[in-house]
């Protein structure tokens, strides 16, 4: 904690949610990326191959959860309920946009505050109020 706060800038990746308030309010933005299910189960399963030689059906089992599963596990709707109590800039980016374009956009977003490239504000049928 005490490295993050001392330095210029430092980048934290994946979910955070439920961790250490200390942690989760020293953020200067946040980027939310939600790319579809088939896709992004489609990435864990070529992951868990490459990662382990072989799919986890359990994990792919309980990831498909994901977008319909309620506060009880990590799902949309806990990062829908994290992002609403962060007070810092958010950047909300959907579909599957190329590693360039996201980095891009990501920058553009840190630097400048631009939030153009967002599609809509959360997935259709999923919200946490």
């Amino acid at each position: 904690l005490r490295a993050a706060t001392e330095s210029d800038g430092w980048v934290l990746s994946g979910s955070i949610a439920g961790w250490d308030r200390a942690i989760e309010d020293l953020f200067d933005a946040v980027i939310f990326l939600f790319v579809p299910p088939a896709v992004r189960l489609g990435r864990l399963r070529a992951r868990d191959l490459a990662r382990f030689g072989s799919v986890h059906e359990d994990f792919i089992e309980w990831a498909k959860k994901y977008d319909t599963a309620g506060l009880e596990m990590r799902s949309l709707i806990t990062h829908e309920q994290w992002l609403s109590e962060r007070t810092c800039r958010i950047l909300r980016m959907e579909g599957t946009p190329t590693k360039a374009d996201s980095l891009a956009h990501a920058l553009a977003f840190v630097e400048t505050g631009d939030d153009a490239w967002v599609r809509s504000p959360r997935p259709e049928g999923n919200s946490c109020a």
